[in-house]
């Protein structure tokens, strides 16, 4: 365990090792309990079942591909059995039951039809959605393109999420948010293959640290293999159905995140987290994505959990060194004093409006610095497989650089900030 020290930043408090950035470093290399066998490796994770670590009630891979959000009803209409199916344009007309207001099939952003576009073609060129044909994927694009084109001049080029009004775009509307490809090429990861056992003992080791710290911030929790294909399945599955605000798409454990890798993987960080008697389950997870291209406020919906709740973050996908700006990319955390003055507005967790994220009047754009403009925080820089464990109470939310470093152009997986996000709470 390297030695560990309080340091204070901006009025903020964060456990980390005497190296800057904040963080507690593993480096990942093979440890002596990581060359042990699988059986013999998990001997110190047993604890998970005496502990009755409990998720909460997903969606499974059948449900997804079975549900509504499956595009075959009206990319290939000759396929559909039992479906109703309107001809004039090869769409389900079927209501889809929605979790949550801005996952709806006509709710959608400039942001997010320009991901989702950007997302399809990226796939086509890497050899995927070979079971459509050209003349169906042309037709996608040319949906997804016209409502670009709607949302640019009837929308002002706004970012905000937007419902779509169904008379004036009603022959595009099949387009969006629809399950077109799941990424399969690899099956769940097994459980002793997800995270570094080393890094969870050292996780483990300092969670105590939250008793006297608002946040702790720990390096190379997964292993490369893990990081690899988990990275991979989110850039690659269209699965990110709830736009939020508008700039951040988001892939629910309800509603699209299917990989059984990350409920193991988050039940894994709540047994690490369960120390001093405490035992956390996990309440939910979630992947955000945040394009890095976004020039001005560039930042996803604000993120705060309860009483007797931690929030884990962990970003996902590789990234170079020096494509970070460590001033503009990362999370950046509230104090109490921050959550207190957006309460006094009125700003909370509306669950008719978003069961996981602050609004205001059914808004879920937030921005907290024009709100409380001597608001103190701290900004966590972005670095793939870093960890970060948030305390209750404490605002947070993602920024991206507003555009300062651009990836290179048409590189659809350079262009976007990837985490895993995990909501666990003491069980009682």
């Amino acid at each position: 365990r390297n030695e560990v020290e309080v340091q204070t930043s901006g009025g903020l408090r964060f456990a980390s090792s005497r190296k800057s950035p904040p963080q507690v470093q593993y480096q990942g290399k093979a440890s002596k309990a990581e060359s042990l066998p699988p059986s013999s490796q998990m001997m110190d994770l047993n604890i998970f079942d005496a502990l009755n670590v409990l998720l909460p009630r997903r969606q499974s891979w059948e449900q997804l591909q079975t549900s509504f959000r499956n595009p075959v009803c009206y990319l290939n209409p000759q396929k559909v059995k039992n479906k109703k199916v309107d001809s004039s344009n090869q769409s389900c007309i079927q209501s889809l039951p929605v979790r949550r207001r801005t996952s709806s099939l006509l709710m959608s952003s400039l942001n997010k039809l320009q991901f989702d576009l950007m997302q399809v073609q990226y796939l086509r060129e890497e050899g995927h959605l070979v079971e459509y044909n050209d003349e169906q994927f042309n037709r996608l694009v040319f949906y997804y393109n016209s409502i670009l084109n709607h949302f640019q001049t009837e929308g002002g080029g706004s970012n905000k999420a937007t419902r779509l009004i169904q008379t004036s775009v009603s022959t595009f509307t099949p387009a969006l948010n629809r399950a077109y490809y799941l990424d399969s090429s690899a099956n769940p990861l097994p459980f002793e293959s997800l995270t570094h056992i080393g890094a969870l003992k050292q996780l483990r080791s300092i969670s105590d640290e939250l008793i006297r710290n608002d946040f702790i911030v720990v390096d190379v929790i997964l292993q490369p293999a893990a990081l690899k294909r988990m990275s991979e399945y989110l850039v690659r599955s269209t699965i990110w159905f709830d736009c939020t605000n508008g700039l951040a798409p988001v892939a629910h454990f309800d509603d699209g995140l299917v990989d059984d890798s990350f409920a193991q993987l988050a039940q894994q960080l709540a047994w690490a987290l369960s120390v001093n008697g405490l035992s956390y389950k996990v309440v939910k997870y979630y992947a955000i994505s945040l394009s890095l291209q976004q020039h001005t406020n560039n930042m996803s919906p604000v993120s705060m959990s309860n009483k007797d709740e931690l929030t884990v973050i962990l970003w996902m996908n590789p990234i170079e060194e020096d494509e970070t700006d460590e001033e503009l990319d990362g999370v950046r955390i509230y104090d109490d004093l921050t959550a207190g003055k957006l309460f006094s507005q009125g700003i909370s967790v509306y669950p008719s409006v978003h069961p996981d994220f602050l609004s205001k009047s059914g808004d879920l754009f937030i921005d907290v610095q024009s709100r409380c403009e001597d608001a103190v925080s701290e900004l966590v820089p972005r670095k793939p497989n870093r960890l970060v464990v948030v305390k209750a109470r404490k605002p947070f939310l993602f920024v991206g650089g507003n555009g300062l470093k651009q990836p290179a152009e048409g590189s659809f997986v350079d262009s976007q900030m990837v985490a895993f996000v995990v909501v666990v709470s003491i069980l009682k």
